[in-house]
């Protein structure tokens, strides 16, 4: 199976990784953080959406942000990352909420 883009899964993430079906013949989209393996029936439309980083607004470690959204205020790295809602890591579609969440990486990938 080709996937081009990774679907929104029931859960609300954004497949994070492809799983193993049941016997093993084959692969499909699966979250691991929630073990979810069943992709939403509608896609939503990011159009206009915006995502922050979980950490949004919180120090980090060092200015490790994958997309530059990390800002010195008073001496210290904080995460101020927004990016356009769509193929981005650890990716949660929120409805309900003003912006949807993904990982920036401002806390590492280790």
């Amino acid at each position: 199976m080709e996937i081009k883009e990774m679907p929104i899964l029931k859960c609300g993430c954004r497949a994070n990784s492809m799983g193993s079906t049941p016997d093993n013949r084959t692969t499909r989209p699966a979250c691991v953080i929630h073990s979810c393996f069943e992709v939403a029936e509608v896609q939503p439309d990011m159009t206009g959406r915006m995502a922050r980083c979980h950490y949004y607004g919180r120090p980090v470690r060092n200015s490790e942000c994958n997309y530059k959204g990390d800002v010195k205020e008073e001496g210290v790295w904080t995460c101020r990352c927004e990016q356009p809602s769509g193929q981005l890591p650890f990716f949660v579609y929120q409805p309900d909420k003003e912006f949807d969440e993904f990982y920036c990486g401002c806390h590492s990938w280790n």
